[in-house]
């Protein structure tokens, strides 16, 4: 594609809003088709870069929000650790009565020596553990399923109470 000697010409007229004036230049994009694109494309982006409607706000109230979201955020960062601290004791409070209810439920000790037997019953060639923590899931199973349970419960509460909002 060849580029035509006057196009910075024509470019530079139609940047600066002198290019309809101009009888010469009008004439030469009237002839030349790389001119007319360049006339379409600078139009283009002039039109696009207009500044007529931006409205600046007022700097007192620029300032007025400014504080404002200062303040919040210096309010959401302090409740932080204290929000962390109530989800870590009610995650606690949780598991503490989980154990407790479990510890005191005969209904569910019966499920459990239930499973214990059921497990010691499988087949070792699909399913064998060490003995030592065979005794230790069928002795400390309930407290073990505790102790998972609020660490599940701790990790999911401290995420969605320290995520970005």
């Amino acid at each position: 594609m060849n580029a035509c000697e006057r196009e910075s010409d024509v470019l530079h007229a139609v940047t600066t809003g002198r290019w309809r004036a101009d009888a010469d230049l009008q004439s030469h994009v009237a002839e030349c088709s790389i001119c007319q694109d360049v006339v379409k494309v600078a139009e283009a982006f002039a039109a696009s870069n207009a500044v007529d409607d931006v409205r600046v706000p007022e700097s007192s109230r620029v300032w007025v929000h400014a504080q404002i979201r200062a303040r919040e955020d210096a309010t959401r960062l302090a409740a932080r650790p204290i929000t962390v601290a109530q989800a870590v004791a009610f995650a606690s409070v949780v598991g503490l009565l989980g154990a407790l209810i479990g510890a005191t439920s005969s209904w569910l000790q019966a499920q459990l020596h239930s499973l214990a037997e059921i497990m010691t019953r499988a087949d070792a060639r699909t399913f064998h553990l060490p003995e030592p923590i065979t005794v230790l899931v069928v002795d400390h199973g309930l407290l073990i399923g505790v102790i998972g349970a609020c660490l599940m419960i701790t990790s999911v509460t401290v995420y969605l109470v320290t995520r970005e909002t």
